[in-house]
């Protein structure tokens, strides 16, 4: 269901389309009426709703991932750069002193 759903414009933020908080109570409202839908024995509610979470927290995983990474790569390029700088700088020493 999550897949193909298409949310209408009237459900995004009216002014701006990072308005997270807004997005947030409205996947609240959402969630909050599948929960009871899911409390009345609706097995597709249930099933969405634990769809939904899981989705949530591999986004969150991934998210975790590459902001790992990213400063990872950084630090790498910081520590190769000085390395590269100071070889450079001990050549250039032993060429000025011939």
């Amino acid at each position: 269901v999550l897949d193909t759903i298409d949310l209408p414009s009237s459900l995004l933020p009216r002014e701006r389309i990072t308005d997270f908080g807004s997005i947030a109570g409205a996947m609240d409202q959402f969630f909050g009426a599948l929960k009871g839908f899911a409390a009345q024995g609706s097995q597709v509610a249930d099933g969405t709703i634990h769809q939904a979470s899981t989705m949530l927290w591999m986004s969150v995983g991934l998210a975790a991932a590459i902001i790992i990474i990213a400063i990872g790569i950084c630090m790498a390029e910081i520590i190769f750069s000085r390395k590269v700088h100071a070889h450079n700088t001990v050549k250039d020493e032993q060429n000025g002193d011939r």
